[in-house]
């Protein structure tokens, strides 16, 4: 199995509060982008950076895995009927080449420091890579440049830029709009 690089190790730490999420995600545009990343998730499905596991009630797959660095929510997703668990990291995948046939990103790149790292890694062990990142120029602020919120922003020409530059082709796009909140959400091959 993979190490957490140490590098990486310092800079997370699990900064949300479980109740709270769990919260978020029964809101009607939460659900919409749940939804719509469920809809494009086939076969076995690594979900990396997943929380607590919440994709999991959507989806209708061979098997799912959730893949999050935070302990605490790794062990919450038990309670919400998750088999598959691991505690990792998302730049060292601790697994073989090609053993999903799809891996979703969904609300992870906009955190990390090493988002091309990331896409690499989520390529070489899935067939397709499914991403969602907030649309905060859209009027949607996350506590941008705080300590575990978000690093980065994206628009849909630095999004597009970062997944082509990690060596993938971009199949779908599209800009998802709720009553409060927006997505840049694409599906993506090596």
């Amino acid at each position: 199995m993979n190490q957490i690089p140490k590098k990486l190790d310092r800079y997370y730490y699990d900064w949300m509060q479980l109740p709270e999420e769990a919260k978020d995600l029964d809101d009607a545009d939460q659900k919409l982008r749940l939804r719509w990343v469920a809809s494009h998730c086939l076969g076995d499905v690594l979900d990396v950076g997943g929380s607590a596991g919440y994709l999991a009630k959507y989806i209708n797959c061979s098997r799912y895995v959730l893949l999050d660095l935070a302990l605490q929510r790794v062990k919450f997703s038990r309670q919400l009927g998750v088999e598959y668990r691991v505690h990792g990291c998302g730049e060292a995948l601790p697994f073989k080449t090609a053993s999903f046939r799809s891996v979703v990103l969904a609300e992870v790149l906009e955190h990390v420091p090493f988002p091309a790292l990331l896409l690499k890694e989520a390529a070489r062990v899935g067939e397709k890579v499914i991403v969602t990142v907030p649309d905060e120029y859209g009027g949607m602020q996350h506590g941008f440049g705080t300590p575990g919120a978000h690093v980065r922003r994206y628009t849909e020409e630095t999004l597009r830029a970062e997944v082509e530059s990690a060596g993938l082709i971009i199949e779908e796009w599209q800009h998802l709009k709720g009553e409060r909140m927006a997505w840049w959400c694409l599906v993506a091959k090596r």
